[in-house]
């Protein structure tokens, strides 16, 4: 029993929990939404030999879409990316973090249906709320919040809902008895 309770307390002292939500790497800190899974890296290390513009930018998927965020942040660029919807979905709701402002836009198959700029002073964290439905798109930057000052910032969670595949069959099933139902009954009724 002391054996177990011992190999339990080591491995709550060496496994660390890791966010879901945040990439860090010597080029700083790249946040992109929870429960979303990294498919690709690029790190090119800040070195003289290249001025010092290191960066990193990742790829990654989640159910209903795909997205991209880079960070900028050896360059005072801050960080940026973009999401984009694979299949319609509605009710979409957006966390948000920053640390010196950010500005995000949305569309929706291409025109832009909001765009919200939080400014310095209002750091930190928020919801945006998106009405309608559609295949939305996101996009954020923290360096265009128009600041002297840029760093890491982006998209944290992302809440929506996405029709069933096997809704619309059923609705469309449920059509096609009512008419058949409706055409048999005018074919009795005129016998």
């Amino acid at each position: 029993m002391k054996q177990m309770v011992i190999t339990v307390l080591a491995l709550l002292t060496f496994v660390t929990p890791t966010r879901a939500d945040s990439y860090i790497d010597s080029n700083g800190t790249i946040i992109f939404p929870d429960g979303s899974v990294i498919t690709s890296v690029i790190y090119i290390a800040s070195t003289a030999a290249n001025g010092y513009e290191g960066f990193t930018s990742i790829d990654f998927q989640f159910a209903g879409g795909h997205g991209f965020a880079a960070n900028e942040e050896q360059l005072g660029g801050g960080e940026f990316g973009g999401i984009s919807f694979t299949e319609p979905v509605s009710n979409l709701s957006v966390g948000w973090a920053d640390s010196y402002g950010l500005y995000m836009n949305f569309t929706n198959a291409g025109n832009e249906v909001e765009s919200v700029l939080e400014p310095l002073a209002a750091c930190c964290s928020g919801v945006v709320n998106v009405p309608g439905s559609g295949y939305f798109g996101i996009s954020w930057d923290t360096d265009q919040a128009g600041f002297s000052v840029a760093g890491p910032g982006g998209i944290t969670s992302l809440d929506f809902t996405v029709p069933e595949p096997g809704t619309s069959l059923l609705l469309l099933v449920g059509l096609l008895s009512t008419l058949a139902a409706i055409k048999l009954r005018v074919s009795l009724a005129r016998m």
